[in-house]
């Protein structure tokens, strides 16, 4: 599991699938990035007996998941319309990144603050309208995803609630190079939350809703390195970092 549990961690979360970026913001950077910033496109909140998990992707489609909000993106700005929201390339060290901002929601108590992100996945389509996630063979309307958060091996990602509080606030930036999106004009993303217990440390969904959204305009933020270290130091200097890596086997009944 990778903790994201004090401002201003960063970890490079890049894999087969293309390079990548997992960060939370500081306290300077939250307080420049002013209100009405940002754009939702997917908002997911758990209903029903499965109340613990979560799990949702946008598209133009019915919702068929947890879905509160669920608009689609694109990479084409002239595309934008009503029901279709333009995601901004990022610049960092001369590679382009797109940028994904999550902010969750929950109790601020010490037993019920973190939040477990168990898979995140990005799927490149031309279907703004696409549907049918299957979570046996995790493919969005037939497609396997362009990024995988899963790609080389498990990961889950821990989030503490309390380190920017109230809804509105980034929990966690994500980004991830756009060039292996080039060839596609809208973008998916699927999130499920809420399936592991850690430690004795409630990760569930308690159960609040959870948002995703991108920036109006440019970057709202900038990572806290502005060069990210290869995958390889990054794992060798996690320990000194805050970083704890655990590896676990993918849950044979994973629900969705």
């Amino acid at each position: 599991m990778l903790e994201f549990l004090s401002s201003g961690l960063e970890e490079d979360l890049s894999n087969t699938d293309g390079h990548a970026i997992g960060y939370t913001v500081t306290t300077a950077q939250l307080s420049s990035a002013g209100t009405g910033v940002f754009d939702p496109f997917l908002q997911i909140k758990s209903v029903g007996q499965n109340s613990d998990v979560e799990s949702g992707y946008n598209s133009q489609a019915t919702p068929t998941l947890d879905e509160n909000i669920s608009i689609a993106l694109t990479t084409d700005q002239s595309k934008t319309d009503a029901n279709t929201i333009y995601v901004p390339n990022v610049t960092i060290n001369g590679v382009n990144y797109l940028e994904f901002i999550l902010d969750i929601n929950e109790s601020a108590s010490a037993s019920t603050k973190y939040l477990a992100i168990n898979d995140i996945k990005l799927y490149g389509t031309n279907n703004a309208a696409i549907t049918g996630y299957n979570s046996g063979a995790e493919t969005l309307g037939g497609e396997s995803a362009t990024w995988d958060m899963d790609a080389d091996e498990p990961t889950d990602i821990l989030i503490d609630y309390a380190l920017q509080g109230g809804s509105g606030k980034p929990d966690f930036v994500l980004l991830v190079e756009s060039s292996i999106f080039a060839s596609y004009d809208y973008i998916s993303l699927y999130m499920k939350a809420g399936e592991l217990t850690y430690g004795g440390i409630g990760e569930q969904n308690h159960p609040n809703f959870e948002e995703w959204s991108v920036s109006k305009t440019s970057s709202a933020f900038t990572p806290p390195s502005a060069v990210p270290l290869p995958a390889s130091a990054w794992l060798f200097g996690s320990a000194l970092m805050g970083f704890i890596a655990i590896k676990r086997r993918k849950l044979s009944n994973r629900c969705s």
